[in-house]
């Protein structure tokens, strides 16, 4: 989890840990600007220093969430069709034709 840092012109700095950011509060050094995400902003004067970043965004997760999908679905199907219910042939009792007269006992 990642705590935003503004500085006291409320200009973004780098986010900080939960951990740094608790301590900063205690201390008096911070205010909280936002819970959702979490802000906070400094009280006092610091440098500028703003690392460079880039921003990427992975866009294949809706490919693999929908390769999954399709996946879940065709291994359902798959196991639907090997496992079938026992149809009524396995389970019909013998007719009195097909029992024969009692020959041979």
């Amino acid at each position: 989890m990642l705590v935003y840092v503004e500085n006291i012109d409320k200009q973004p700095l780098m986010h900080t840990s939960p951990a740094k950011a608790r301590i900063l509060l205690k201390t008096g050094r911070a205010k909280v600007v936002h819970t959702t995400p979490f802000t906070i902003r400094l009280t006092y004067v610091v440098a500028n220093h703003v690392q460079p970043l880039t921003h990427g965004v992975d866009t294949g997760i809706q490919l693999r969430i929908i390769k999954r999908t399709c996946l879940l679905y065709l291994s359902r199907r798959l196991y639907a069709a090997t496992h079938v219910a026992p149809t009524s042939e396995y389970l019909s009792t013998p007719d009195s034709s097909e029992q024969g007269s009692g020959e041979g006992w």
